[in-house]
């Protein structure tokens, strides 16, 4: 935890990798905005060159890995490029980032010195955004488009299609955070203004698995005086 923001490292089997999204979000960046500095590029072309001509160099060895959903979604980034990285957002950042890589290396339990309140909130993370992206494949079909929803909820379409797609590096915390509260709002008291539906109309239409009958019936339901 960095200032009550989780920060994810995989250090096991052999890996250093650490999650440069969940980074970022410490400090409302993206991933993106630091890997496409010139910097940047040339110093992840010397690191694959330096490990390739090492005795440890692999064919499968990665600076940098965007996951795209599963369970550990985000961009990954070599320990190394995460402590450029961390320097890049704050001094104090990469001082942090540091001692934390230090103690994954000597083999100090890192998890084990934090609270139990501080080590629910990484699966609670996880959790809140599948629940977002559940709201958002609810939601899609009764919407009746991705614009539509979009729309409705003051975001940018986008950002709908890339929760949909289980995609979170330009999604700031500011935006999942509203859009969250909004799609909770949207799921129990129909969609918005011109949209509204009795609570107990939405759950019934929720029920209808038939997407395409759901929406025409939402639709005529929607134009109902």
């Amino acid at each position: 935890m960095y200032e009550g923001n989780p920060i994810a490292f995989d250090f096991a089997n052999g890996h250093r990798m650490v999650n440069m999204t969940h980074m970022a979000r410490a400090f409302k960046k993206r991933p993106n905005h630091f890997l496409r500095l010139t910097s940047a590029k040339l110093f992840i072309l010397e690191l694959k060159k330096q490990v390739a001509e090492s005795q440890l160099g692999s064919d499968d060895f990665k600076v940098v890995d965007v996951q795209h959903g599963g369970k550990r979604p985000g961009t990954w980034g070599h320990e190394l490029l995460a402590l450029k990285f961390a320097g890049w957002l704050s001094p104090a950042f990469e001082v942090w980032m540091m001692e934390c890589i230090k103690e994954k290396l000597t083999g100090q339990n890192h998890s084990s010195i934090l609270s139990s309140s501080q080590q629910l909130q990484m699966p609670l993370l996880m959790e809140k955004e599948q629940e977002l992206r559940g709201l958002v494949l609810k939601l899609l079909p009764i919407a009746g488009t991705g614009q539509e929803l979009a729309t409705l909820a003051k975001v940018d379409n986008s950002i709908i299609s890339r929760i949909k797609n289980n995609k979170w590096d330009e999604v700031s915390p500011e935006i999942f955070d509203r859009l969250l509260a909004t799609l909770r709002r949207f799921d129990r008291y129909g969609l918005g203004s011109g949209h509204h539906l009795d609570a107990d109309v939405v759950d019934a239409l929720m029920r209808i698995t038939d997407n395409k009958a759901r929406t025409v019936l939402y639709n005529y339901l929607k134009a109902l005086p």
